[in-house]
């Protein structure tokens, strides 16, 4: 459902998380339901998230900037599980990290800094990750929503961990009148609590 027709959901917490959280994923990786269709819908997630709309945001094609997705996906899927990422993956973010900036990227515009021309997208999600990616105190506290058909992760941030979906409102109430119609059937463990 793209975001032409459906509101932009940030649970993330982190830009890189909401970037990632532009797809519904199965449980073994594949996209079950794209967001960005179009580059209409990626202006509208730009403006959700609080970026500059800048039309094509230096990115050549939405495959491109989807294809990204999915390996930084796959980076942070791996750092999750504590294994090392695929070569691949590592050196598609590398790839973006190094794209090179202007010497003087800011300027102030009416007393606001702001990017002195427009900043590959991929870019700023790639910053976004490595904050993420290498502060333990970050990446220690990514979740994986376990919600049927979501895929999204999310950066824990309550005191006891315990946050558990993307959000109580989607997924966390799915699964609580799937439990609820379960054990009026008889068929589902009465003693488990999500």
């Amino acid at each position: 459902m793209p975001y032409r027709t459906h509101p932009v959901r940030l649970v993330g917490g982190r830009l890189c998380l909401d970037f990632l959280n532009t797809a519904d994923w199965s449980t073994d990786g594949v996209v079950v339901d794209e967001k960005l269709a179009d580059l209409q819908d990626v202006a509208i997630w730009c403006r959700a998230v609080g970026m500059p709309d800048d039309g094509r945001g230096r990115f050549s094609t939405v495959a491109d900037l989807t294809g990204f997705r999915a390996q930084l996906r796959h980076v942070f899927l791996s750092a999750m599980a504590g294994r090392p990422p695929a070569p691949d993956d590592v050196a598609a973010l590398n790839g973006v990290l190094s794209e090179q900036l202007d010497d003087s990227p800011l300027v102030a515009r009416d007393g606001i800094l702001a990017f002195a021309e427009p900043v590959a997208l991929r870019w700023i999600l790639a910053q976004s990750a490595l904050g993420v990616l290498t502060a333990q105190s970050e990446i220690g506290r990514v979740k994986l929503c376990p919600g049927d058909s979501c895929g999204w992760l999310f950066l824990d941030e309550t005191r006891n961990r315990r946050r558990r979906w993307c959000s109580m409102e989607t997924c966390g109430n799915r699964a609580k009148a799937r439990r609820h119609y379960e054990r009026s059937l008889g068929t589902g463990d009465p003693t488990h609590r999500g």
